[in-house]
């Protein structure tokens, strides 16, 4: 506003504006002098969580359109996400690990605790069985925190959504070979450590224990099939088959495909026992510290492979055809 003089006149009334308008400068001579662009407004970064927000998170068809693009970080999938494609079937849920990286364990221990939670919601949505409650509260109370999953993960157990704490007992000493040795015991069994440790007194008071290896090597045994309508023609691959596996060069094929494996399981032997169209293969093999058994199924399922590709008509029936003996008494 100007009055005669040109001089600007300021109005003290204020209105709300949405935005700043410019500013005009008049000097005496009525000359503009200079014009200042409007301030924009200021815009503001607002973080949003997917739990506030589940309706922003990307569509089925969007996020495994991003998840095929090798140069996607998956890590940057919200926990919404990952449960969507999950539940849409294009990861497993027990494969988090593979999917985000071993890097991300402990991150795919809350997503798997997220998850089974709305299972349970799903399973019994009005908690008529009460189902909901208690296992919801048995995944609230399971702590999660405070480990490290990076060592769990494919060592000593799978599909992880927490840990618990045991006690561990101390048993011994059991005198072994001329040296002592106390063995902890970690376990919920009351007097376990205690009957453990009367067993252990009465071994030192006769002497301690001493200890031959005859032998070293676990064992798995698998069942292979000549289903030929013929019993003759299935007899006779039997033999070929036997005759096969007992071929120097065949059997190192053999050693080969069972070592690729594992960096700790070792192709020892095997042994051959035909039993009408079937023959029982018992496999021997060196698996280090561990007691090998997966190991050992690993190794003896891509030996058959191997072994499929001279006798494509075979059929493997089982892993274990129970001659492993494993974890039981046999005379074999």
């Amino acid at each position: 506003n100007n009055n005669n003089n040109n001089t600007i006149i300021t109005n003290n009334k204020t209105k709300p504006q949405q935005r700043s308008r410019p500013t005009r400068n008049i000097n005496n001579n009525n000359q503009l002098i200079a014009t200042t662009k409007p301030t924009q407004p200021s815009t503001k970064t607002t973080t949003t969580t997917s739990e506030d927000n589940a309706d922003l998170t990307r569509s089925v068809e969007q996020l495994t359109a991003l998840i095929r693009d090798f140069n996607f970080d998956r890590t940057l999938l919200s926990n919404d996400e990952l449960i969507k494609l999950v539940k849409s079937n294009h990861i497993s849920i027990y494969k988090l690990e593979n999917f985000l990286g071993k890097d991300n364990a402990a991150r795919c221990v809350e997503v798997r605790r997220d998850f089974y939670r709305l299972e349970l919601d799903e399973l019994d949505k009005h908690d008529l069985l009460g189902i909901r409650d208690r296992a919801n509260a048995l995944i609230n109370k399971l702590k999660y925190e405070d480990l490290d999953y990076e060592r769990v993960n494919g060592a000593c157990c799978e599909n992880v959504i927490g840990h618990v704490k045991i006690p561990v007992g101390l048993a011994g000493p059991l005198i072994l070979d001329g040296e002592a040795i106390f063995v902890p015991l970690a376990t919920t069994e009351g007097c376990l450590v205690a009957s453990t440790c009367r067993g252990l007194s009465a071994l030192r008071k006769s002497g301690g224990v001493t200890s031959r290896i005859r032998r070293d090597f676990m064992t798995r045994a698998p069942i292979v099939r000549f289903n030929d309508i013929k019993l003759n023609d299935a007899l006779d691959n039997v033999e070929r088959a036997i005759m096969w596996l007992n071929d120097p060069t065949n059997k190192e094929k053999m050693r080969t495909a069972f070592n690729l494996t594992s960096s700790h399981g070792r192709f020892i032997n095997y042994t051959m026992y035909p039993v009408n169209r079937e023959i029982h293969i018992r496999f021997e093999a060196q698996t280090g510290d561990a007691m090998g058994m997966n190991m050992c199924s690993k190794g003896v399922e891509s030996a058959l492979k191997e072994m499929q590709r001279a006798f494509p008509s075979m059929e493997i029936i089982t892993l274990s055809g129970n001659m492993c003996t494993d974890k039981k008494v046999a005379g074999i």
